[in-house]
């Protein structure tokens, strides 16, 4: 699969449904990827996850508003995803450098909000985009048909970058066990949660390793990895 051409449609498609995103679950399923996989692979490419570009896109869209229309601040919050007033005006503060009223009466110049791969608001929906700082390393990943196999795994609950401490634990029950001798044996991290939309103490993962049918796995747990990619 060309994923820089995926990415570049993926923004065309989130730049024009701003009012109604799709999640990234959705956008996983269009391109038949499963959503871990999607979401490392737009991030890399990227700069930013496809929520996180949503939400800029309709923040710097709340501010084109501001700036040239004279609809109520409140509608503009709104629109741009926020519940409040209060919530888009310490987004737009923070984004932007100072408040809506201070940017709608042209008091200030506004340095914009810095992109990774270039992209912007823009009324007549036009994109550009250039691929991230080292997306290119970021891009070396093979993509292979899995048949549905046993696993033995560790739990881990916490931020998916931690979840190295739990492939220290199955390493050294593994190797007590046994485990992992085979030269077909694969380590394996499954996500479970959509980092984008849950905190990350609750993100739900395992760290774990291929194993036989007739393997005894200890105090492991088991888990299955479905047929896919």
């Amino acid at each position: 699969m060309d994923y820089e051409a995926m990415v570049r449609q993926v923004i065309a498609d989130l730049q024009g449904s701003l009012d109604d995103p799709p999640t990234f679950r959705e956008l996983a399923a269009r391109y038949y990827v499963s959503p871990y996989h999607f979401h490392r692979i737009f991030r890399a490419i990227a700069g930013e996850s496809s929520a996180e570009l949503t939400r800029r896109l309709r923040l710097e869209r709340g501010a084109w508003e501001v700036r040239n229309t004279r609809d109520p601040i409140s509608d503009i919050a709104f629109r741009s995803g926020y519940a409040t007033h209060e919530a888009f005006t310490k987004a737009f503060q923070t984004g932007f450098g100072m408040p809506p009223s201070v940017f709608r009466a042209g008091l200030r110049d506004c340095p914009g909000i810095r992109s990774a791969n270039g992209v912007h608001f823009h009324p007549n929906g036009m994109t550009r985009f250039h691929l991230a700082q080292n997306a290119g390393d970021a891009m070396k990943v093979d993509v292979v048909d899995v048949p549905a196999t046993r696993l033995a795994a560790v739990r881990h609950q916490g931020p998916y970058v931690e979840i190295g401490a739990a492939f220290g634990v199955l390493e050294q029950k593994a190797a007590e066990l046994g485990l992992g001798k085979e030269p077909e044996a694969i380590r394996v991290a499954i996500f479970y949660d959509d980092p984008d939309g849950t905190p990350a103490a609750e993100l739900r993962s395992v760290a774990a390793i291929t194993v036989p049918e007739d393997a005894g796995i200890g105090d492991l747990d088991e888990a299955r990895l479905p047929t896919g990619k």
